[in-house]
């Protein structure tokens, strides 16, 4: 049984804004696999959508960030990978046993990493792969 899940999407002024006040938790989980560039947007953490890796994840996910005010997942364009993870990591929550006492939501970043990128070029906002 599938659970209506409603797309919620997160600019990347209010991303940036939230980074920037020390005050909300925030984990932005970035879901692109060999796309994946030189960069990520700062504090991110890499789960690819590949091959069932990112679905094995969510009890992880869920379990180290049900505390948190907001996880952002996003892809290169968040029109396809970055969706399609951010519905299945919320089907999973509200099932959870984190549901009814948490307070996070779970977001898609409206444009991804490159609506991201082309906006903002300062490097204090990435952190770099080498």
């Amino acid at each position: 049984m599938s659970i209506p899940i409603e797309d919620e999407y997160m600019d990347d002024e209010t991303l940036i804004h939230l980074m920037k006040d020390g005050k909300t938790k925030i984990q932005i989980i970035d879901v692109r696999g060999s796309d994946l560039s030189d960069r990520m947007i700062r504090g991110a953490i890499n789960i690819p959508n590949r091959d069932g890796y990112f679905v094995s994840k969510i009890p992880e996910i869920l379990e180290t960030y049900h505390t948190y005010d907001y996880i952002v997942v996003h892809c290169m364009r968040s029109v396809v990978r970055g969706p399609s993870c951010a519905r299945k990591l919320k089907e999973k929550f509200v099932l959870s046993k984190y549901f009814a006492t948490s307070n996070l939501k779970i977001v898609i970043l409206s444009g991804g990493m490159k609506g991201f990128v082309l906006k903002h070029k300062e490097k204090e906002f990435y952190d770099y792969i080498h």
